[in-house]
């Protein structure tokens, strides 16, 4: 395959003449990764960027290989990113059927057009044959591939074997094969005529192969672009003679790059983690991961935004900004771009509602088995200074119930308080009760405290922690403080000394 950048590669991107139609076409054998995802984001964002469609297709051709409700998943997936599609399976339009199994006559009526053009011819060439040829090719050290043996049987031949009911398919005549510009790559020319066989474009089976069923249906839906992963370039002369085989007006051709884990290593559907339903589980925001799939790449003159709207994102995507480059995803990097978008929707009242709810299904879910009166009631105005105060130290919503952060909604153990004073959880109630809410008079507060009881400052807001928190180490104590309001922190304080009360003679944390 020849690779040639040209200066004037790029005027050719879109015709003014006419509508910007493009595809995103997933197979459904199994769940969306973020390949996939961006790909049709990049359709997504090219379409409405001219003003075009997105059309959602689904080549679900290769019946042996579907995933059940993998069709219905990727749609919800598409859906949840924010990628809408105007035409496909949910939406509709005047293209249709968008599910290849519904169109299986269409693509036997195109072959039958082919073979009479003398483009395709019937293939009788057993499994047998065929395994003998790709042995004897290893064993020569060549790439094994069709010798087109079919191609030249007689028509009497032909005839013949039909009427005696010989398992067939069919196959298309490859021909010496033209460049053309790629609109992201430039000029490209692979020879295909020269290196494979005749491919297979109708199988034994009567079900089309993937070059016969896009070729016929991107026409048919007047696709005016096809973009699509580079890992299609060596197919793509392929296609352009088939489309002049049926008299079609091919559309533009676009191949972007590889995304690749951060290891430089090509992604794997095997990598299940990287599934966008396994994403969405993990609890990664939609406009978090389309940012960072896209940062990753290009198309845009400036660095993608942590928290870009999937407006912004359409108004400033430029096709010829794609970079040929392979594309490294830094996922250490996806956390923080959650933790940015986790922050822009607790600044935004309308959001933050919704947060809200989800952390109280959350803790609900969590601690449900609890004793319920260990158990802080998460009303919303807790909640929502929760959700302020926990954004640094969180980068999705399921880190408010981990253990870390356990002591927001679950009242300390009696264990973590055996060795406190009782006598100074008193007098720290009535300090509290007769101090002011703000940190700097609960520090002031608490120094006053721990000279009065003879205490250092930083013994007693240990022993302090414990009581808020049960923890031994953790954030400020005035922040705790002010998260749990006085009310709450009263509470707990006084449930400490209903806990230790029972106890003689207890220890004193003095020092």
């Amino acid at each position: 395959m020849s690779v040639s950048k040209v200066v004037l590669r790029f005027c050719r991107c879109y015709s003014s003449g006419s509508r910007v139609r493009v595809r995103f076409a997933p197979s459904p054998t199994g769940l969306l990764h973020l390949g996939g995802l961006r790909t049709a984001l990049y359709n997504f964002l090219f379409a409405h960027s001219k003003k075009g469609v997105f059309i959602l297709r689904i080549e679900d051709t290769d019946q042996s290989r579907l995933v059940p409700g993998a069709t219905q998943q990727l749609i919800d997936d598409l859906e949840w990113a924010g990628v809408h599609p105007d035409e496909g399976p949910t939406s509709g339009g005047d293209h249709g059927p968008y599910f290849q199994s519904e169109r299986i006559h269409i693509y036997r009526e195109e072959v039958e057009k082919l073979i009479k053009r003398n483009a395709a011819y019937y293939c009788f060439c057993t499994e047998n044959r065929l395994e003998l040829l790709r042995k004897d090719a290893l064993r020569n050290r060549k790439v094994p591939k069709y010798d087109n043996h079919c191609r030249h049987l007689s028509s009497d031949e032909v005839k013949a074997k039909l009427a005696s009911g010989l398992s067939k398919c069919v196959r298309f005549k490859l021909v010496p094969s033209e460049p053309y510009t790629d609109i992201v790559y430039g000029r490209i020319n692979h020879d295909v005529h020269d290196i494979e066989g005749d491919p297979i474009i109708l199988k034994t089976d009567g079900w089309p192969t993937y070059h016969l069923a896009n070729v016929v249906d991107d026409h048919m839906m007047d696709i005016s672009h096809v973009i699509r992963g580079v890992e299609w370039m060596p197919s793509t002369n392929k296609h352009l003679m088939i489309y002049k085989a049926f008299g079609y007006e091919p559309p533009m051709f676009g191949h972007i790059p590889l995304l690749l884990n951060s290891d430089g290593t090509k992604f794997s559907k095997r990598q299940g983690d990287l599934s966008i339903k396994a994403l969405r589980q993990e609890g990664i925001l939609p406009r978090a991961l389309v940012n960072f799939v896209l940062q990753a790449g290009s198309g845009f003159d400036a660095q993608v935004n942590n928290t870009s709207s999937m407006e912004d994102l359409i108004s400033s995507f430029q096709i010829d900004k794609i970079s040929t480059n392979s594309c490294r995803l830094p996922f250490t990097k996806l956390p923080d771009f959650n933790r940015s978008e986790l922050a822009r929707r607790v600044s935004d009242p309308n959001y933050l509602k919704q947060l809200v709810t989800e952390v109280q299904t959350l803790v609900a879910d969590k601690f449900g088995e609890t004793n319920d009166a260990d158990v802080v009631v998460p009303d919303e105005t807790y909640v929502s200074t929760v959700l302020h105060w926990c954004l640094p130290r969180i980068t999705k919503l399921s880190d408010l119930v981990s253990d870390n952060l356990k002591f927001l909604w679950v009242m300390p153990k009696a264990s973590s308080l055996s060795d406190i004073d009782p006598g100074l959880l008193e007098a720290l109630e009535m300090k509290l009760e007769k101090s002011s809410f703000d940190q700097k008079s609960l520090v002031s507060s608490m120094k006053s405290l721990a000279s009065e009881q003879q205490i250092s400052y930083k013994n007693l807001m240990h022993i302090l922690r414990k009581v808020l928190s049960g923890l031994e180490t953790g954030p400020g104590v005035a922040e705790m403080m002010m998260v749990f309001r006085k009310d709450l922190s009263l509470e707990r304080i006084r449930r400490a000394k209903m806990l230790i009360a029972p106890t003689e003679n207890p220890q004193k944390a003095r020092e």
